[in-house]
């Protein structure tokens, strides 16, 4: 039942319902799911987010360090290797498995092994530790809610602070997430906020998510990002194509006015995109300029085509062809992310992150179908949301893809958050599936993913209970 004042989202999410009668076990158990939301959502907030960087003030207390150590002791609960343990069979994860292993054993061969130990202890462990997190987060409808609601609002708050603080130039967050990176950042957090606002219920609350668009809008144009404005309009008609039930019409207006918003915020952003075309600029003809680097970059890949030059490589063997050709320099980025993989963990490298790309496309794609399916077969609300979600997740995504091909983002913290999400809504799919339907006996067997009863074995009939369920609006009589 709606409650005035509380979020739709968030009150069917973040907060349980008590239970009267219950016992004193059941109270420890929820008291210690919002114990588990909490530490999830706040290191998600530190490690992809940057809340150390947009707060300084917060940085001596450290939070990175008991953030880990939270998230550490919540990998050790049951419920989360139970978690994990279904996210096992996703390709995303075998392909992040894959990924972390050549990381691993590329070290010792890598273009600069000591660098490559460094990055890999110093900075990518995070990105693997986020990507458990994220998974867990997007695993449980209640920590799903508190993050995408935070991030948004994290997010909003900080794209607004060249507004807040009159800062002239381009826009980043800090060290870690330069222009770029806080461009391609902004980019995918867009979804998430348009999902939020399709699915809140509560006026006064779809407020944050509505004001939270025009603000990343203006927060990527200030960023400068070229990548950051393609990956922005690649993403807007996908978001037609991903809207939950009965919602296009409102992401279609939001679409309408962030377009309109970022072509009229000023003419520099056009300027710099049109400047990609221009044959004149940096990125052609500077040595350090993106179409150059590609270039050297396709020769390294040739070089060493199965084991690469290590994580973080792609860098110092930049180094090292300045040192043998001019004698000094400095090193450079690939400022391609499938580049960066390629030279870094070879063309077995680059295999598997394609693979755990166009995977979680391919998963959040029907999961979404599917929630589509309940949702018209059920008309429940929360199939709705999850379908709104699943799109997001998968918009999110493709922003990366995209604004990826200008950045070396490979192995940072939003590509691994966006592979998380992705594997985590499809462990939400399992564990809904998992609990008995409302109404149905005790001892009922098994649902499919199409809703349709299986005998144990599998799944039965599954396209064409979708099928039916799609032409008749209404659930398979066999359910």
């Amino acid at each position: 039942m709606h409650q005035m004042g509380t979020p739709a989202v968030a009150r069917s999410a973040v907060w349980p319902q008590v239970q009267v009668g219950v016992g004193p076990a059941s109270g420890i158990r929820k008291y210690a799911g919002l114990l588990t939301s909490a530490a999830l959502t706040v290191y998600i907030l530190q490690s992809f987010a940057r809340l150390g960087d947009v707060f300084p003030v917060i940085q001596p207390l450290r939070l990175g360090l008991l953030t880990q150590a939270a998230l550490v002791l919540v990998l050790l609960t049951k419920q989360a290797r139970a978690m994990l343990r279904s996210a096992i069979s996703h390709p995303t994860s075998a392909s992040v498995a894959v990924l972390a292993a050549l990381a691993v054993v590329t070290v010792p061969t890598g273009a600069w092994p000591t660098g490559s130990l460094n990055h890999l202890t110093g900075v990518y462990y995070n990105s693997l530790l986020l990507f458990a997190a994220g998974i867990l987060a997007f695993g449980s409808s209640r920590t799903r809610t508190a993050v995408v609601c935070t991030v948004v609002v994290l997010a909003a708050y900080t794209a607004a602070q060249p507004l807040l603080s009159g800062k002239i130039g381009r826009f980043g967050i800090g060290f870690t997430y330069d222009q770029n990176v806080t461009g391609a950042y902004l980019v995918m957090l867009v979804p998430w906020a348009a999902a939020w606002a399709a699915v809140e219920r509560d006026a006064r609350w779809k407020l944050l998510p509505l004001l939270a668009l025009p603000l990343l809008v203006y927060g990527i144009a200030r960023t400068g990002s070229r990548g950051g404005v393609l990956g922005l309009f690649a993403m807007i008609p996908f978001l037609y194509a991903v809207a939950p039930p009965r919602r296009r019409g409102m992401l279609v207006a939001i679409a309408a006015v962030v377009t309109i918003m970022f072509v009229s915020y000023g003419k520099k952003p056009l300027r710099n995109f049109r400047k990609l075309t221009n044959k004149t600029d940096y990125n052609y003809v500077h040595l350090d300029g993106r179409v150059e680097v590609w270039k050297r970059g396709m020769s390294y890949v040739r070089e060493r085509p199965i084991t690469g030059y290590g994580i973080n490589g792609f860098r110092w063997r930049e180094l090292d062809w300045k040192l043998d050709t001019m004698g000094g320099g400095k090193d450079t980025a690939a400022h391609n992310m499938y580049l960066e993989v390629a030279v870094d963990l070879g063309l077995i490298g680059l295999a598997a992150f394609l693979t755990a790309c166009i995977g979680a496309l391919v998963r959040l794609a029907g999961l979404r179908y599917r929630a589509m399916v309940r949702f018209r077969a059920t008309g429940d609300p929360a199939d709705a949301e999850f379908a709104a979600f699943a799109g997001a997740a998968a918009a999110s995504l493709l922003s990366v893809m995209v604004t990826g091909f200008f950045l070396s983002i490979a192995h940072q913290a939003p590509m691994y958050f966006a592979w998380a999400a992705a594997v985590g809504m499809t462990v939400a799919e399992q564990r809904r599936l998992a609990q008995p339907r409302p109404g149905a006996p005790a001892g009922t067997a098994p649902s499919g993913r199409s809703g349709a009863q299986t005998n144990g074995g599998g799944w039965r009939s599954r396209h064409s209970a979708q099928r039916w369920q799609l032409k008749h609006g209404r659930s398979h009589p066999t359910r």
